[in-house]
């Protein structure tokens, strides 16, 4: 599995995943404590989960749908830039009067995310061979596993330590770092699937929009997500397992009455 990490390309891409990731989960978890701590709300705080919540809900759905029609490090870059303008907005919340800023924040940034996540997703089979799929996904997987152990205790400890000001610094410092990483990234371009699809130039915003909504729909009805699309049930399961390489992948042939029985 570790041999992976001898592409240069997805062990920068690896490398950047963690560094956002870790300041994604920090200031998840700094966000609500510092807003009972300044309100002594338990209404406040909840509504910073309803936020990012509703966030996931919304744009969660979406998102994959832009990220197959767009470059996928380059969305990375913006999606990582984004969010250091969003955490440098947090200096401004210094009373209760202004926590709306909070909620902004926590919204637009887990917007945001919607589209890294996807687009990172994405970005990997372009860097590794077809044998060393399952390894570099794997590999990706067991990194986010672990930063979701280690940045929640980080953030909430930050946020004792140093304040809301720290946690801003670091995340800040994060999602630059991550953003400089990507842009390293040597990745092959790669064109938009869909022969029947025309040309980006050839059509007018209305037509691009519709093009977008028509595909969002055809997502949801298929039950075939896009990459970031969030569908439950059996057929989700399978067409996660063949974009990830997981080895399910090789055994659908022997699941395939157990997953249709629970379709």
């Amino acid at each position: 599995m570790l041999a992976v990490l001898g592409r240069r390309n997805f062990a920068i891409l690896l490398a950047a995943g963690l560094i956002s990731s870790f300041g994604d989960l920090v200031v998840a978890i700094a966000l609500p404590f510092y807003v009972f701590d300044l309100t002594h709300s338990a209404l406040a705080t909840g509504t910073v989960f309803i936020a990012s919540t509703l966030a996931r809900l919304i744009v969660g759905s979406v998102a994959g749908v832009f990220v197959d029609r767009w470059e996928r490090k380059r969305t990375m870059v913006v999606a990582d830039l984004t969010r250091v303008g969003l955490m440098l907005l947090l200096l401004a919340v210094r009373s209760p009067d202004t926590i709306w800023i909070v909620y902004l924040v926590a919204f637009v940034e887990s917007s945001v995310s919607r589209f890294f996540e996807p687009a990172k997703s994405a970005l990997i089979p372009r860097l590794v061979e077809a044998r060393q799929l399952t390894a570099a996904n794997a590999l990706s997987s067991v990194s986010d596993n672990v930063i979701s152990l280690i940045a929640p205790t980080v953030g909430g400890a930050l946020l004792v330590l140093v304040g809301l000001s720290g946690v801003v610094l670091v995340d800040s410092v994060s999602f630059l770092a991550s953003g400089l990483l990507i842009a390293l990234i040597a990745a092959p371009t790669l064109t938009r699937e869909g022969a029947g699809t025309a040309p980006a130039s050839a059509m007018t915003p209305a037509q691009a929009w519709v093009g977008v909504w028509r595909e969002w729909l055809e997502g949801l009805h298929s039950g075939q997500p896009r990459s970031g699309q969030y569908i439950g049930g059996a057929r989700w399961r399978r067409h996660h397992a063949r974009c990830r390489g997981h080895p399910l992948h090789h055994r659908e042939r022997d699941l395939a009455p157990l997953l249709a029985g629970s379709s």
